[in-house]
């Protein structure tokens, strides 16, 4: 279907904003529906309508049949983008002349947006593992950026890596965003700026070859006043801008609760009472047994919102949702995109508990940076293809071959043995929004929701214990040591043999020393058991 056919058949489905929030929410505008539009959703949500978000619903006797786009706000924005990039330049001079950003600065308007194609030389580094200096000049903070989008993606060359224009524009999105937004430059945010640059440039249009008239069969349509005004939302004339304003906004109340030392410590420990409230088992673990601080690996899901962890093709409905059930919720600025993020990350966390229950330190710790999540290549998902565009008339979008759709074959999350984890969107939200509208009640219904995914995960059967087996494991119990390791041979984990509600004694209270006796026996029953059976297959 034609983008300005999907956006028409959407915009005439639901009368309000908030009526097609909700019903993203509820699954019933998702990736799958061929009218489907994320960079109208976006644009809807983030934009046009932003000031339109609150909990108050439209009345039913509303006389309007489609949804009404405020055009005039969508102008504003683009206007307020360009007064900006007049009074935050971007210093491209005052770089190395041999870097290919570098331009004098009356070229620095002179790159179309998918005009170049260079290569580049890969830059191997970790965004999240070192902070920048607690100020920074703007030649400081564009050489930063910089160096983050130069590792952007490169599972998708045909975005970033093989397109200076693109990269430039991320370049010149993320500078805007620092100088209103303090002395430091965060790393990370390269990624999150990146993946809604991609998405809305899939969908963009040029008016240029639109403006008069389209094929559609065979048969040439003029545009109508509404094909006009679809045509100017889609314009990719201001792509930028229009990036510039959903990132800033996805990721406006994220800086505000992880980006900073102290915010991030208080939200780890929030995050904690809620884990304590729901899942006992991963408080113990994690907290009493293993003692890892949550802000060590919290860091990467909260400040990337789950996209280092579970990948684009499962990061994107969440988002969606995540932005829909911020719209309909929000109460003052700004719009709130991470009030389901802690209820997603408690449930992500018992879809592995098979696993930790028998893994040491090293190994939780690779769980938990190297989340196992079932690629792309492992199961059908239409929502994850970046070529979801139309293929009738490929001029009219930025279509991108099959093979370069992004493959998470080669992520850092592929090379531990642990079997994978099959992510449904859908279901998770729902059941984080079940968690987060039951806050007063959440030791109950946090359990039940909790104990229901670590149940879901752990298929593995039973295994017979013959005294032989138990004579062998005790036997061979007192060689066996504690390795804080991943990499090693023995660190590579085996499926569990044990029936998770045989091995998974709850410890209800995790003061309770009744109790602990029966949480210890298990852990170690498991982890001895898992090393007999490496032993037996050698």
């Amino acid at each position: 279907m034609h983008t300005i056919e999907r956006a028409k058949k959407t915009l005439s489905s639901y009368r309000t904003v908030r009526q097609l929030s909700l019903a993203n929410v509820s699954d019933e505008y998702n990736p799958t529906v061929p009218y489907f539009s994320r960079s109208l959703l976006w644009r809807l949500q983030l934009i046009t309508n932003y000031e339109n978000s609150a909990p108050e619903l439209t009345p039913a006797n509303s006389p309007a049949d489609r949804i009404d786009v405020r055009l005039d706000r969508l102008q504003s924005s683009r206007r307020a983008y360009a007064g900006l990039l007049n009074d935050f330049p971007v210093p491209w001079d005052q770089l190395d002349p041999g870097s290919e950003y570098y331009s004098r600065a009356k070229d620095a308007d002179e790159f179309d947006i998918g005009a170049t194609s260079l290569g580049r030389t890969r830059v191997e580094h970790d965004p999240l593992s070192s902070q920048r200096s607690p100020r920074m000049t703007d030649l400081n903070a564009l050489q930063a950026i910089v160096t983050d989008v130069e590792r952007l993606f490169p599972q998708m060359p045909a975005y970033f890596i093989r397109n200076l224009a693109n990269k430039r524009a991320v370049v010149e999105i993320l500078f805007v965003w620092w100088k209103l937004h303090g002395d430091t430059y965060q790393q990370g945010l390269h990624e999150i700026a990146g993946l809604v640059f991609v998405e809305l440039y899939k969908e963009a249009l040029d008016p240029v070859k639109l403006q008069k008239k389209r094929k559609d069969g065979s048969e040439i349509v003029e545009l109508d006043v509404t094909d006009t005004a679809i045509l100017e939302l889609y314009d990719v004339n201001h792509l930028k801008a229009d990036v510039y304003h959903i990132f800033a906004r996805i990721v406006a109340r994220p800086y505000e609760l992880y980006y900073g030392e102290s915010s991030l410590l208080e939200e780890s420990i929030k995050f904690n009472l809620k884990l304590h409230r729901c899942d006992r088992y991963h408080f113990v673990l994690l907290n009493n047994k293993l003692k890892i601080e949550p802000s060590i690996w919290l860091i990467r899901y909260y400040r990337l919102l789950l996209l280092r962890e579970l990948g684009v093709d499962s990061s994107l409905p969440l988002w969606d949702k995540m932005v829909s059930f911020g719209y309909v919720n929000k109460r003052k600025e700004p719009l709130d995109t991470t009030l389901l993020l802690p209820y997603i990350v408690i449930i992500l966390l018992s879809l592995i508990r098979p696993e930790t229950m028998q893994s040491d330190y090293g190994e939780v710790m690779y769980l938990l940076l190297h989340y196992p999540v079932q690629t792309r290549n492992e199961r059908t998902n239409k929502s994850v293809r970046f070529s979801n565009d139309i293929d009738e008339d490929e001029d009219d979008n930025h279509h991108i071959d099959d093979d370069l759709v992004y493959d998470e074959d080669s992520a850092d999350s592929d090379v531990s043995g642990s079997p994978r984890v099959e992510i449904d969107p859908n279901v998770i939200i729902t059941d984080a929004i079940v968690m987060y509208n039951s806050e007063p009640e959440l030791e109950t219904v946090g359990k039940m929701v909790v104990e229901r995914y670590a149940a879901i995960h752990a298929r593995i059967p039973p295994v017979e214990r013959t005294n032989s087996l138990m004579s062998l494991m005790r036997r061979s119990s007192g060689s066996f040591r504690r390795r804080s390791g991943s990499g090693s041979e023995d660190s590579r984990r085996s499926p569990a043999k044990l029936q998770p509600e045989k091995a998974y004694k709850h410890p209800d209270n995790a003061n309770d020393n009744s109790k602990k006796p029966d949480f210890e026996r298990t852990r170690l029953e498991m982890r001895l058991q898992r090393k007999v059976s490496k032993l037996m297959n050698k």
